[in-house]
């Protein structure tokens, strides 16, 4: 039997009782009191009003007697708008609209009397059950609760209806995840929906009301500081990824967001927090990114003098042709946390093909450089300036007194820039920037500069690469990528004008190591143009990689 058919069997049993004892006494006290009122006039409407509502009481038990319950509900509330205080009525009224199915009716009455009794346990109990029939659940535990702990002799029950509510509050907390779940998903997908369709704003609402379905859902958080920083709200983007990264401080890769984003509004003591962050990241790429912007990060102490080193040798199967590349530049700044710093340089480049002469016999810029220059780099900018004058030997040349040495200038803006957890490129566009993940990584490479050597030519230089980590071996990991070449210059030499696309590998041996091997597999073309020397290439080729990395800054 339910604990609702309980209640309306008890309910029956209840008010039987009660409709014979309150005729006895309703019967006896009207007699006495009859009989010891005198006959003064001011007592016969008092004595009127009694009779009538006593008429009216016997005739809502009669009615109850009877199983008229809707007749009953209303004698006894005729007799309750004459008397409000009466309790047994108010009770009637409360376990009759249980009876009816009318919860909130029967509460409503059942209260008014626990209130002015709360030392009726069997009240509160069948309360109680009001609460529960009605789904209020929170209200209904209170009254068992406080039942079971008050009552020896209704404690099994009272305990019992505990632990059936706590059941059905755990059900109804399931219930409401799950459409929370859906919802958020149905938001999700509609915001993903506004993106494709280039709607950013759109977008960012669907979203942020997926996230008041699921506040603590850091992907969300993350989703919306990025179409934040994509519209420019600086200090939304700061919020939501602030809130990320409290709720995953182990997602470095938003702490390197968040300290971008505080750099960029100006806040260096929480740029500077985030970062250093940052810095406990296993991924290597995340690592160096923070290394890197502490040290262009306003009032964050460097060193005066530093040694940078760089080597990247390659293997190219186009031309069976094995190129080294090095350089190296000890620096001194003015001032510690200042953008400008003075260098002396050298650069080394070398190749296995070149034995003198010219094209297409000589495949590689062979020269040693020795010389000086001063390099800019503003605070919170990932730009770059140098310019340099040096003195360039050629390493093609017999030895002796006629080997060639020219004087070298230079001047190269480059920008260097490196997104974590996301795609930017071509790749991100056909996927409408949707694809997410800590394993995934942007970076671009580009460079303009000014080479006297070079017929005062003017060259510029693009790398775009879209990746994913692929594997993880302890200290070690396996990236792949997609990579755009682009080279463009002015005096139209057409091995300054190339465009390749392509597919690599990169192993990492060590992520506290700037060390690096790409295997690279590349289709490019000349652009066509062709200045004062010829192309004898065809003008399409394939061409097969392997690069080694190596960079590191010594006194930082």
């Amino acid at each position: 039997m339910t604990r609702a058919s309980q209640i309306r069997q008890g309910i029956t049993c209840h008010t039987r009782v009660v409709t014979l004892v309150v005729c006895i006494v309703s019967l006896t006290a009207f007699n006495a009191l009859a009989q010891s009122l005198p006959p003064a006039t001011a007592s016969v409407d008092q004595g009127s009003q009694d009779a009538q509502s006593q008429a009216a009481l016997n005739q809502a038990y009669a009615l109850l007697g009877m199983d008229k319950l809707e007749e009953a509900v209303a004698a006894f509330k005729r007799v309750l708008e004459s008397n409000p205080e009466n309790r047994t009525v108010r009770l009637e009224l409360g376990y009759l609209n249980g009876r009816l199915g009318r919860w909130r009716e029967a509460i409503q009455y059942l209260e008014l009397v626990s209130h002015q009794e709360p030392e009726n346990l069997k009240l509160r109990l069948d309360l109680g059950y009001a609460l529960q029939n009605l789904g209020e659940l929170d209200r209904a535990v209170q009254e068992f609760k406080a039942v079971s702990e008050g009552s020896v002799e209704l404690r099994s029950e009272a305990q019992s209806a505990l632990d059936n509510v706590r059941s059905l509050q755990a059900a109804q907390a399931a219930r409401a995840q799950a459409a929370r779940e859906a919802q958020q998903d149905r938001l999700l997908n509609q915001g993903y929906d506004w993106l494709r369709e280039g709607n950013r704003a759109a977008a960012r609402q669907a979203f942020e009301r997926a996230l008041a379905e699921d506040p603590t859902n850091a992907t969300i958080l993350k989703q919306i500081g990025y179409l934040a920083l994509a519209e420019g709200n600086l200090q939304l983007a700061a919020e939501r990824f602030e809130s990320a990264w409290q709720l995953a401080p182990q997602d470095y890769a938003a702490a390197l967001q968040l300290g971008f984003i505080y750099d960029r509004l100006h806040q260096s003591a929480k740029a500077e927090a985030a970062f250093r962050a940052a810095l406990a990241s296993p991924d290597p790429q995340t690592l160096r990114a923070a290394q890197g912007a502490l040290k262009n990060l306003p009032g964050v102490s460097l060193n005066r003098v530093y040694l940078d080193v760089f080597a990247s040798p390659l293997y190219a199967t186009r031309f069976s042709n094995g190129i080294a590349n090095f350089w190296a530049q000890l620096h001194w700044r003015p001032r510690p946390d200042g953008p400008v710093a003075l260098y002396l340089g050298t650069r080394i480049t070398r190749d296995s093909r070149s034995r003198g002469g010219n094209l297409p016999a000589i495949f590689s810029d062979n020269a040693a450089l020795l010389g000086a220059g001063i390099s800019v780099r503003p605070r919170g900018w990932n730009l770059n300036f140098q310019a340099e004058a040096n003195l360039a030997f050629n390493l093609t040349q017999p030895a002796g007194p006629n080997r060639g040495v020219r004087p070298d200038y230079r001047a190269v803006l480059s920008y260097y820039r490196r997104w974590d957890s996301r795609l930017w490129g071509p790749i991100g566009a056909l996927t409408f920037e949707q694809l997410r993940g800590e394993r995934l990584f942007t970076d671009l490479d580009t460079s303009l500069g000014y080479y006297s050597r070079y017929r005062d030519n003017v060259i510029g230089y693009l790398q775009l690469r879209e990746g994913l980590r692929l594997a993880d071996f302890g200290a070690s990991s396996l990236a792949g990528y997609m990579v755009l070449n682009l080279a463009k210059d002015t005096n139209r030499d057409f091995y300054n004008n190339v465009g390749e696309v392509g597919a690599g590998l990169e192993f990492r041996p060590n992520r506290n190591l700037n060390l690096s091997l790409r295997a690279a597999y590349l289709r490019g073309i000349y652009y066509g143009i062709e200045g004062r020397d010829p192309n004898p290439f065809r003008p399409s080729y394939n061409d097969f990689r392997l690069t080694l990395f190596f960079g590191h800054r010594f006194g930082r």
